[in-house]
């Protein structure tokens, strides 16, 4: 049976809004409600779901498929699923009708998609209205890194015809960082490119108000009291550095002791409101730099993405922001938003949203805007599921803010249209056990950023257990991040080797059974890899994978480099050493032995031997090299990698079918542009753009919290709970445009402290979402003694009880355990 609140959730008639805290049943609630609504007669085509990811629509696809298929073969489940969903016993005419609902969405699909792919549809649909070519094309982030580097590297060269300004620019932020931080600052404002507003909003200072010079008199005081280089020190202008250097230390903070104790009292004020000045002026001039280059980075950034944007226009592309920012447009104009709102009328009665906490500014604006479809229309819903303590996701624009103002704007125009509009808190979770939910309640409950409610377990799930290891001690010969995987291994194997029983699989512990979660990928994850490895564990883990950084592609661009330079004798030689031939170096170095002082390269010396096997290897190269001249990129390769030779050696690599798959549909887009060779893709495919994930499925998992989100496990390990955050942001998002952090002191920034906070209730919800995927038990142990150390370490001191340290007998502390 469902709750009472799950209950309100599915009701077809009213607006819903709900809250559903992790392990509650957010995708059951989904696809419950897309039941309701098609039991109360909607047609499929007219139900709207979108979805963070692709990964959760097939998901919710697949599921909702599923259900309408068991429900159409057996009687007897149609009336226990409807019964459950509707709270009453179902009459004959109703499992009738709900046993149709599967021959009713094979004959019209529904529409599950992201938001993305809505807009895109939107644009395709109404192309003519939104100004755009109706056969366009849609980026993805390696050809967006592609073309926005040519367009940096064309607007950043010496032949580009730019105004004066821009060349003032380029010269002032050359003279404070470096090419390759430039492109980084670039690339990171691209990726919140509409947020970016130039000229900057930002309060700008008229001028620097400089300190009081030292008069003669002062001076000639301070001749008693200092010696000759410190008064020769200030003498320099202000902003010399060995004028601050009297005042300021090399960290920039002020100097206690400017003057010697016998000093006059009167010489120590002057000297101190002196330091005080120049402190006062140092601010503003860091206010200052802060601002320049905050204005320089928009300017150099909006006419890299004019030419950028031009270069879209012209050939027919967009990419994701595009979708998002182009649909709002539409939507926006009034020229034809009485024709475009009576299709969407027509076609949208009931949308629902998945993982609102997730969505970015531009995205719910898209939402509100389509708010305007189903506004005053009593028979048509909004459905709106997310978890603000999840939302993890602000470096990809996610802005918690937002989704709290939306719920009133979705409200207050409920109310006004006299439609019932329910707020509901999911808190009964179905996922985890009585004990880890006791502690994570005593952790968040009093958290005003998290907008906690108390989580209850099921009847049967309320013990479990959770336990916080001591902190190891800082002397230890090898890198804490390793003695700590050592022994979290070792705690592993014992678990595995006694065979302890989990309540919820009711047999032993297994290594699939057990999920290791990092903050991100940094020393301490791979530290654990290795040491799982070298344990004799597999190791299940989801990961993205730089496609020049595998062996496979390596050796490709090995053979390709070879082609293009045959006298690269060292290409060539990788080549040979590489699974394609698997030649070892004292083959080589044989062939070596043997050549003549006529043949100028080592290809030169493999064609003179006639003997087996490297006369066949010559023949095989031939053939290659031939093809590789006669034909398009795309074209070799897609023939190279069907021929027996290479088909024969495709288990040599890990993922070789993976790789070549990518590779090749990277070359597939790459020779749709004509006038484009070996030497571009090369220079593109080197870059960092190019990436595949890779996912093993069998033993211990270990992933970053983000990529386990959506995911849970009988046992999950926490091995730093101190949830070291991810890279600073070079810039601050605001209503004014980006801030440049990083310039002015942490104390002085007038930013900073909001984006401190911002990430500091960031890495709660993080905290949040690793503990809440525990099934039955959770384990802890931290690097540092921080705050979240501290948070489980109160909460475990009033649960729990300490029990000595079995591990190592070098550690004295005690662990502590809250449950059996």
């Amino acid at each position: 049976m469902l709750t009472s609140a799950q209950y309100d959730a599915l009701n077809p008639h009213h607006h819903v809004w709900v809250h559903a805290s992790a392990g509650t049943g957010k995708t059951f609630i989904l696809i419950y409600r897309i039941l309701r609504l098609l039991l109360e007669g909607a047609r499929p085509e007219r139900i709207i779901a979108l979805t963070f990811t692709q990964h959760a629509g097939k998901e919710m696809t697949l599921r909702l498929h599923k259900l309408l298929e068991d429900i159409m073969r057996s009687s007897d489940t149609c009336k226990s699923v409807l019964t459950m969903c509707l709270g009453f016993t179902p009459n004959s005419d109703q499992i009738r009708n709900a046993q149709k609902l599967w021959s009713q969405i094979l004959d019209t699909s529904l529409n599950i998609q992201t938001l993305h792919s809505f807009c895109q549809n939107f644009l395709q649909t109404f192309s003519l209205e939104a100004g755009i070519r109706g056969d366009f094309k849609i980026l993805d982030e390696s050809q967006c890194f592609n073309l926005w580097s040519q367009q940096q590297e064309t607007v950043c060269s010496h032949t580009y015809c730019g105004s004066p300004e821009l060349n003032t620019v380029l010269t002032r932020l050359a003279t404070r960082y470096s090419m390759h931080h430039i492109t980084l600052h670039l690339w990171s404002l691209w990726h919140r490119s509409k947020e970016v507003i130039y000229p900057t909003k930002h309060f700008k200072l008229c001028q620097v108000s400089p300190p009081n010079l030292f008069c003669p008199e002062i001076m000639e005081q301070l001749k008693k009291f200092l010696d000759s280089t410190q008064l020769k020190n200030l003498e320099y202008a202000w902003n010399h550095p060995k004028y601050q250097a009297f005042f300021f230390t090399q960290k920039g903070t002020p100097r206690k002791k400017l003057l010697p104790a016998k000093a006059p009292e009167s010489l120590k004020r002057w000297i101190e409101q002196a330091q005080e000045d120049l402190k006062h002026t140092l601010r503003q001039q860091n206010y200052m730099d802060a601002w320049q280059d905050t204005e320089d980075f928009c300017y150099l950034f909006s006419e890299i993405y004019n030419q950028y944007h031009q270069y879209k226009v012209k050939l027919g592309f967009l990419d994701f922001s595009d979708l998002i920012y182009k649909t709002i447009k539409l939507l926006e104009d009034p020229h034809h938003m009485g024709w475009i709102y009576s299709q969407l009328d027509r076609k949208i009665h009931h949308l629902l949203i998945d993982e609102a906490q997730d969505t970015s500014p531009s995205q719910w604006k898209v939402l509100e805007l389509l708010s305007e479809v189903w506004n005053g229309h009593p028979h048509k819903t909004l459905f709106v599921v997310g978890d603000p303590k999840q939302s993890i996701y602000g470096f990809q624009g996610a802005d918690l803010e937002q989704f709290f103002r939306a719920k009133e704007v979705f409200k207050l125009s409920a109310e006004h249209h006299k439609i019932p509009f329910h707020t509901i808190h999911l808190t009964h979770s179905f996922r985890t056990y009585g004990h880890i939910l006791n502690v994570i309640n005593c952790i968040f409950q009093n958290d005003p950023s998290m907008d906690f409610k108390i989580h209850t377990p099921l009847p049967h799930q309320q013990e479990g257990l959770v336990e916080l290891w001591p902190m190891l001690d800082s002397g230890l010969n090898k890198s804490s991040g390793t003695v700590l995987a050592e022994l979290w291994v070792k705690r592993i194997r014992h678990w595995i080797s006694q065979g302890i029983i989990l309540q919820c699989t009711g047999r032993a512990v297994q290594a699939e059974d057990i999920l290791i979660l990092i903050s991100k990928r940094c020393s301490l994850y791979e530290a654990f890899s290795k040491t799982l490895n070298l344990g004799g564990f597999f190791v299940r883990e989801s990961s993205t994978i730089t496609l020049k950084d595998t062996l496979l592609a390596q050796d490709i661009l090995a053979l390709i480099q070879w082609f293009l330079a045959p006298h690269d004798n060292w290409s060539l030689v990788q080549v040979l050493k590489s699974p394609f031939f698997r030649v070892n170096e004292e083959e080589i170095f044989s062939v070596f032995a043997y050549r003549s002082t006529a043949l100028k390269t080592f290809w030169d010396c493999l064609s003179s031997l006639k003997k087996k096997p490297w006369s066949t290897y010559v023949e095989i190269l031939w053939q290659w090299k031939k093809m590789f001249f006669e034909s398009t990129p795309f074209q070799f390769v897609q023939w190279w990698v069907y021929t027996p030779w290479i088909q024969e050696r495709y288990t040599s690599w890990p993922n070789a079918i993976q790789i070549l798959d990518k590779i090749l549909a990277s070359l597939f887009e790459f020779c749709q542009e004509q006038g484009k060779g070996w030497m571009e893709w090369i220079e593109l495919f080197s870059t960092d753009f190019f990436t595949f994930k890779q996912k093993t499925e069998k033993g211990i998992g270990l992933l970053t919290i983000h990529s386990a989100k959506g995911l849970q496990s009988p046992i999950v390990i926490i091995p730093d709970v101190s949830m070291e955050a991810r890279s600073k942001d070079s810039f601050m998002y605001t209503q004014d445009g980006p801030w440049k952090l990083g310039v002015l002191q942490e104390d002085e920034d007038p930013w900073y402290k909001l984006y401190t906070e911002k990430q500091a209730q960031e890495a709660r919800r993080i905290l949040y979402v690793a503990m809440t995927r525990a099934q039955e038990r959770l384990y802890c142990s931290s690097l540092k003694k921080s705050a979240p150390y501290l948070d489980i370490y109160k909460a475990l001191s009033t649960l729990g009880v300490s029990v000595p340290w079995d591990l190592d007998h070098s550690v004295c502390e005690s662990v502590l355990r809250y449950g059996a």
